[in-house]
């Protein structure tokens, strides 16, 4: 079995992008000396570029390095034990060796490779590879096997570590020094504490969790850094809105209050209720309706809890104009509102007759007469009502 051995040694920071790590590549190493100079190169010049056009990394000059290693009497082939990494490391001022050992067998080449630590000669990442010897296929294997052991992502070309952007501490995919991929970003402002999710560019793009420091919570997708799309808001006093979301502020869905209320409908831009809406109340109740600036305005309908209803017309949240109630016993009473209360005239319509009088702030007052509609005639009865209570009932 034939092997071949690359050390690859690398500066490797997780705090900062902001200054590039140098990153020194060796010369292939061929135990039996089977594998030609040619693959040699494709070898090393692989790495190379990968850490040339890598964010945080920059290739080390190949003339210095070949310098340091003839100076010390280092095997420049890259055969290196246990303390030679930690004095190599010493020497060209790195962090990590990175070794990879490739065994060939009938035309084709096993990679091994793994990331040394100069202080503890010790393996922090491993990764391996079958390519078939060929020039093409040596070159696309060494780049990937590069690109792991640099925690790029292969699809994205995005990076994998610990970065400072704009202040804020981010682990997760980046490029460019700004956050791309899937990672967290931990915020040092007064109002923000994390979002774990998609980035794109640093900004926040994709499905992700933004948690506030007081508290409240989103969950769902964004664009550009604004709420967009389905999402989840939980408020630390107990609300929940589970609906759709447009630059940043709520559009349609359902508001759950923390006392149990809840509204299904529709929002305007300053995040007020608009539109035909409905309202659950926590104790049972339901309106249907309109609504503009937060508030029931237009005709809408109120569900009681004893199966009867009234429909009218909303005025600012309060009832104004006309009215039918509608009674559990299939009965119906017509009349208006004033001030939110039933004030002036109004009629109880019976299956066989009427009941007739009048309203004021709410209560009956004065007269009021019924009429039954009979074969054998009309039967007429009398009350008559004071601050809502009857003081007389004849007929």
């Amino acid at each position: 079995m034939k092997k071949l051995f690359i050390i690859l040694l690398s500066a490797f920071s997780l705090t900062a992008v902001a200054q590039n790590k140098s990153v020194a590549i060796l010369n292939p190493l061929d135990r039996d000396g089977s594998v030609s100079s040619m693959y040699k190169i494709i070898v090393r010049s692989s790495f190379e570029t990968v850490a040339s056009v890598t964010q945080g990394y920059e290739s080390f000059d190949r003339t210095a390095l070949d310098a340091i290693m003839s100076e010390h009497n280092f095997q420049r082939s890259g055969a290196v034990n246990d303390a030679e990494i930690r004095q190599i490391g010493q020497m060209a001022g790195v962090d990590y060796v990175l070794v990879t050992e490739v065994s060939a067998e009938s035309g084709y080449l096993v990679v091994q490779a793994k990331i040394l630590n100069v202080v503890t000669a010790k393996y922090d990442r491993a990764v391996d590879d079958l390519m078939e010897m060929t020039p093409p296929t040596v070159k696309e294997g060494c780049t990937t096997l590069a690109q792991k052991l640099f925690r790029i992502n292969m699809q994205t070309g995005n990076q994998k570590g610990e970065i400072i952007y704009e202040g804020d501490r981010y682990v997760g995919e980046y490029r460019d020094g700004k956050p791309n991929g899937k990672g967290k970003l931990f915020y040092s402002d007064d109002d923000l504490s994390t979002y774990e999710g998609e980035f794109v560019n640093g900004e926040r793009h994709g499905y992700g969790v933004l948690v506030f420091k007081n508290g409240d919570r989103y969950e769902g997708e964004w664009m550009n850094n604004q709420r967009e799309g389905n999402g989840q808001m939980f408020w630390a006093n107990g609300d929940k809105f589970d609906g759709i979301w447009v630059s940043d502020r709520r559009l349609k869905g359902n508001y759950l209050f923390a006392n149990g209320d809840k509204f299904v409908g529709n929002y305007d831009a300053s995040e007020n209720r608009t539109g035909v809406g409905t309202f659950y109340y926590a104790d049972g109740r339901k309106f249907v309706g309109t609504y503009s600036s937060g508030k029931r305005n237009g005709k809408g309908r109120m569900y009681l809890l004893n199966n009867e209803s009234y429909s009218t017309t909303w005025v600012s949240d309060v009832r104004s104009g006309s009215y039918t109630y509608y009674y559990n016993d299939g009965c119906y009473e017509t009349g208006y509102y004033s001030n939110g209360k039933r004030n002036g005239e109004a009629t109880i319509h019976l299956k066989n007759g009427y009941i007739t009088g009048n309203y004021i702030d709410g209560k009956k007052e004065g007269k009021w007469i019924q009429i039954i509609h009979s074969t054998s005639g009309d039967v007429k009865w009398k009350a008559e009502y004071s601050n809502g209570k009857m003081i007389k009932d004849w007929h």
